[in-house]
């Protein structure tokens, strides 16, 4: 008899043990998801940079300037992602409408205000921004792009240019998994025609 009951007791502590160890996987497993999502998820997340500047050029004609719009797109995260739309807005800003600033140590910020005071500007669309924009993005992949416009000279005018970029992340392994939407914007500001 005593064997028998010596076997029901290692039977006894082998299944104990059994349960301690499926105990701890999943006690492991929690620690090491709550982990992940604090330390490695956000950088998994998309990161869609985007640059611009304006540049000008003289014409023969002193009425008129050339304005160079150009536009860097560049994928800084660790997923890739699909850029499908990209709009340039523009706005000229009387100068003369922005407040003058007390003295050069106390500047004044140009508010959504004035902007939405400004004249909107036909830009058209915007070729070749788009076709060189619009494009799938691996990791690190960057493009740029040139719009060139030509500008009568207007005195005083402040413009601004304003680039709206947006796309979605490329299809992950998980089908059931939904492709989230990105987007971004850059913008730059000059003085219409470079003076």
């Amino acid at each position: 008899m005593p064997i028998k009951t010596s076997s029901k007791i290692h039977a006894w502590i082998d299944s104990g043990n059994k349960i301690v160890q499926i105990i701890a996987l999943f006690i492991a497993g929690v620690w090491t998801s709550a982990i992940f999502v604090r330390t490695s998820a956000p950088g998994l997340e998309s990161k869609l940079y985007l640059r611009s500047e304006v540049s000008w050029q003289d014409t023969a004609d002193k009425d008129v300037c050339t304005g160079a719009f150009r536009v860097w797109v560049k994928n800084e995260s660790q997923r890739d992602f699909d850029i499908d739309t990209v709009r340039v807005t523009a706005r000229l800003v009387d100068m003369k409408a922005i407040p003058e600033p007390s003295a050069p140590e106390n500047p004044i910020p140009i508010s959504p205000q004035f902007l939405r005071e400004g004249r909107v500007l036909n830009m058209g669309d915007a070729q070749p921004l788009p076709l060189d924009l619009i494009d799938h993005y691996a990791p690190g992949t960057q493009n740029e792009s040139e719009a060139t416009y030509r500008f009568r000279r207007l005195p005083n005018q402040l413009i601004f240019l304003r680039t709206d970029v947006s796309g979605k992340e490329s299809k992950v392994l998980f089908p059931p998994v939904a492709q989230r939407e990105i987007s971004n914007y850059t913008w730059t500001s000059d003085q219409l025609c470079g003076h």
